[in-house]
């Protein structure tokens, strides 16, 4: 949160992105009284119930069984001979207000 709050004493950061689910809580207590998106990385049911109730404004969900499941066929490509690809695209999908039911596991 002490990070968060030097930025915005700063006036130059108009947003603020976290590399996991915990860390927008943190943000959020420095960036309440600021009009800045907030966003997460993951889809953690506590994080998916911010965006319901407005708090956070989105997250990017990464398709984690799509994630091993490329992983392993490219370890057994590879461990077979074959010669990996360079890059491999792993879809993701931007969880707002209008999709976020569609991702909430145990909130009521």
């Amino acid at each position: 949160m002490k990070l968060a709050e030097v930025w915005l004493a700063s006036g130059e950061r108009h947003r603020c992105d976290r590399n996991n689910d915990a860390m927008p809580g943190g943000a959020l207590k420095a960036l309440r009284a600021g009009k800045f998106g907030i966003y997460g990385l993951g889809a953690q049911d506590d994080v998916l119930g911010a965006i319901k109730d407005d708090t956070i404004d989105a997250m990017v969900f990464t398709d984690y069984d799509t994630e091993v499941r490329v992983s392993v066929d490219v370890m057994n490509k590879t461990l077979d001979g074959g010669q990996a690809d360079s890059a491999y695209m792993i879809p993701v999908t931007l969880i707002t207000r209008t999709n976020v039911d569609n991702f909430m596991r145990n909130l009521p």
